[in-house]
């Protein structure tokens, strides 16, 4: 079979094989342009005798004549592609990566079948109950801690919460004392002075600024000389000093007053002025 290139004319022969490596694309060696081969085919000039006349008074057999062809152009043959031209222009096959000769004479394989995936087992549903009830226990254990802590604290913010504070106090034979700021709590007066038969009586006026209940403090009564120097020296605690009707386990009203009056016999006791401390233990 024949082929021509429709860019510069030229005419090479082709043989089924070639056409099938590229689907008919392929590439003139003349002018290096591609074309498809398969539209532009064209059959081989057949071989045709020449028409010969005999001599007359020949009687002898004609003789033959030699097969004329229909004259025709040199055809250049389709070669692989090659990294570099040949100085004969060749036709050229178009490189196409997904196909090749063999792919297209063998037939496509055919493809696996994929095993259906085993059916998923059934998970059991997680107990979280036991992680439920320790965290409630922890936050409970925690919010014990904190009662007890600061139990002394709340009850001054909250007093309503005194008798449940001290609920949760009696198990662990703890208690929910008043706070004790000594800076909040002072003297206002105080006085000595003697009394019959060798007495000394002594009257003063305790006070809490605080806006809070508070522990009522302990006294201290000490006795000195004419050189300032202690002579006698007496602790004195709520119980002894609280005028009747009041109790040391009420606690100092929030900004209340006490009176102290107190008798000591002191007969034999050179004391000339005194010292009056209010301190917590």
């Amino acid at each position: 079979m024949l082929t021509r290139c429709p860019h510069c004319e030229t005419t090479f022969r082709v043989s089924p094989e070639q056409l099938k490596v590229r689907q008919g694309k392929v590439r003139c060696g003349a002018c290096r342009e591609v074309f498809d081969a398969l539209d532009r085919l064209t059959d081989e000039p057949t071989v045709v005798a020449a028409p010969v006349q005999l001599p007359p008074e020949t009687p002898t057999k004609p003789p033959e004549v030699d097969a004329v062809t229909t004259p025709e152009p040199e055809l250049a043959e389709i070669v692989e592609p090659e990294p570099e031209p040949e100085p004969e222009p060749e036709p050229e096959v178009i490189p196409e990566p997904e196909t090749t000769a063999a792919a297209l004479a063998t037939p496509p394989e055919e493809k696996p079948t994929l095993a259906e995936p085993a059916p998923a087992t059934e998970v059991p549903p997680r107990n979280d109950r036991p992680w439920t009830m320790g965290v409630i226990a922890l936050l409970a254990l925690a919010l014990l801690q904190s009662l007890l802590l600061f139990r002394v604290e709340l009850a001054v913010m909250a007093p309503g919460l005194r008798p449940l504070l001290e609920a949760v106090c009696a198990p662990f034979a703890c208690a929910v004392p008043f706070p004790q700021k000594p800076d909040l709590v002072g003297i206002e007066s105080s006085d000595l002075a003697p009394g019959d038969n060798g007495q000394l009586d002594l009257t003063a006026t305790l006070r809490n600024r605080a806006p809070f209940v508070q522990t009522y403090p302990h006294l201290e009564l000490t006795l000195t000389d004419t050189r300032d120097e202690a002579v006698v020296r007496k602790v004195l605690t709520p119980q002894e000093f609280l005028p009747q009707g009041k109790r040391a386990v009420d606690g100092f009203a929030p900004r209340g007053e006490v009176p102290v009056k107190l008798t000591f016999d002191a007969p034999e006791v050179p004391a000339v002025g005194y010292r009056l401390y209010l301190f917590y233990p």
